[in-house]
């Protein structure tokens, strides 16, 4: 088991009503784990909590075994083994160019810089950048903009990627080469959990999905075993994935 939440609660605020409440979920190695639910069901607040931006106000997270401290050491830790991407990539490119914004987060771990010269060759070639890399970020497209701010995550080698809406506003084109993507990330041993409404991407991709619903985990299984729950996904105002439907219209007739 690499992470476990056990009855985590978070309140902004400006708000009386917990975003997150009483949730308790295990994240084990080696899996490909979809987070699906309606907008304000939590998702986004929770991958700020297991990444360690947000700190629970009741409850524990822990990494095999050991509770997630918040001094600024245990942090820095956390970080290079729990890393996010935000579902907008502006929101975490930071410099000019794209080999400075890769250079970026090894810096600030102080890593010397021969190593940090050789992991952006490495990173730059795996995420088809090496022809920008010194191209300014602000004129890269959208796609380019999240293929960046994924690698900006995985130069730092962690070892559960955390993704918000990944595949959110990008055409098909950019679409099947960001999932192509995240299988070679996968397959090189890092375990992902991505937060979509793209049910039908999920339920072809995901190992294992989490429903959550007003800050809770309200179903669980594997993508046949969510999705059969039919009932319940109605209450929950979810629609199942189109090949599912195309396929129970096949059998009605």
């Amino acid at each position: 088991m690499i992470i476990e939440f056990e009855k985590i609660f978070y309140t902004y605020a400006c708000s009386q009503k917990p975003t997150i409440e009483n949730l308790s979920l295990q994240l084990h190695g080696g899996k490909r784990y979809g987070l699906i639910g309606n907008n304000g069901s939590g998702k986004t607040t929770f991958l700020r909590l297991a990444n360690g931006l947000y700190r629970p106000h009741h409850g524990l997270i822990r990494i095999s075994g050991k509770p997630l401290n918040y001094d600024r050491q245990s942090l820095k830790e956390w970080y290079q083994q729990v890393g996010l991407v935000f579902q907008d990539p502006e929101q975490q490119l930071v410099a000019t160019t794209v080999e400075e914004d890769l250079s970026y987060g090894l810096c600030n771990l102080g890593i010397p810089n021969i190593e940090i010269e050789q992991r952006v060759a490495i990173t730059l070639k795996d995420f088809n950048l090496t022809e920008l890399a010194h191209f300014p970020v602000n004129y890269l497209s959208l796609g380019q903009k999240k293929r960046l701010a994924i690698a900006d995550v995985m130069i730092l080698k962690p070892k559960i990627l955390l993704l918000d809406e990944p595949t959110a506003y990008l055409d098909p084109k950019q679409r099947k080469e960001l999932i192509k993507q995240l299988e070679q990330i996968f397959k090189e041993g890092t375990t992902i959990l991505l937060a979509t409404h793209d049910l039908d991407f999920i339920y072809r991709w995901a190992d294992w999905i989490f429903v959550m619903d007003r800050g809770k985990i309200a179903l669980e299984g594997t993508p046949k075993q969510v999705f059969e729950q039919k009932i319940l996904l109605e209450q929950l105002d979810l629609d199942i994935p189109l090949e599912l439907k195309l396929r129970t219209s096949i059998i009605d007739n």
